[in-house]
């Protein structure tokens, strides 16, 4: 009885506790004034970029690198955007809640490596071009984008969403958790695609192409794909659209 009592005692304590959490963290939401002003920040040159938080980044490609953010006037000193070991890192350092988007336009010459997470929202302005790009997308963050390179490496988790158009001669592709990938106008000579976790495919493929596919997962594929290695396990499937 005296144990029964100890146990019921620690679940009120434990529920008091995130009950109290919940509550500390709506107090510390800082909503934004309705002010909204842009403002333009000097950079270092970087070759990669790393970006977290609720945003929508413009990428433009251009001949020098700069960025700027539209969002409350309130909100400037709680978004960080720094430059380290030739890194550019775009984030909060608060809970925020802006008035309206919060909005981030990323002109650069060229970037290798581009990780997004934690509810961004990446559009590309203009037709986008790499010599080879590795892109991670995480958190339900999504990206749409019209680009070439010679060589692209996709990464996705988290339920996250990808729309691509363009060209890449070599495309190594990893989707986990629920993420899908919509690239039927984005051709590709060969590819190399592995999927699990329900995530689901469309891709054009005009050359060799080597598929893994797990945990209720599809891949739609388009173009004249040579499948030269094909692992399909539990409820995932493949089907050929030409």
């Amino acid at each position: 009885m005296k144990n029964l009592k100890i146990i019921s005692i620690a679940i009120v304590l434990s529920y008091s506790i995130i009950l109290i959490s919940c509550v500390q963290t709506s107090f510390n939401t800082i909503g934004g004034n309705g002010n909204i002003i842009k403002k333009e920040l000097n950079i270092k040159d970087f070759q990669e970029v790393e970006a977290s938080g609720a945003f929508k980044i413009y990428l433009i490609q251009g001949s020098i690198n700069s960025i700027s953010i539209e969002t409350d006037e309130n909100l400037m000193e709680y978004i960080s955007i720094r430059n380290q070991s030739n890194r550019l890192i775009i984030e909060t350092h608060e809970n925020i809640k802006p008035s309206k988007e919060a909005i981030i336009y990323l002109t650069f010459i060229d970037i290798s490596s581009f990780d997004i997470s934690g509810a961004c929202e990446v559009i590309g302005e203009n037709h986008l071009k790499f010599k080879k790009i590795e892109m991670e997308i995480s958190g339900a963050a999504e990206l749409s984008v019209d680009m070439e390179a010679a060589e692209t490496e996709f990464d996705l988790s988290g339920a996250s969403d990808i729309k691509l158009i363009g060209k890449s001669n070599m495309a190594i592709i990893d989707a986990s958790g629920a993420s899908e990938i919509s690239a039927k106008g984005f051709v590709i000579n060969n590819c190399i695609v592995d999927l699990s976790g329900a995530s689901t495919a469309h891709l054009n493929v005009n050359g060799d192409l080597n598929v893994s596919l797990s945990g209720a997962s599809s891949l739609n594929y388009y173009g004249d794909a040579k499948i030269l290695r094909k692992e399909i396990f539990g409820a995932s499937s493949i089907t050929n659209n030409n």
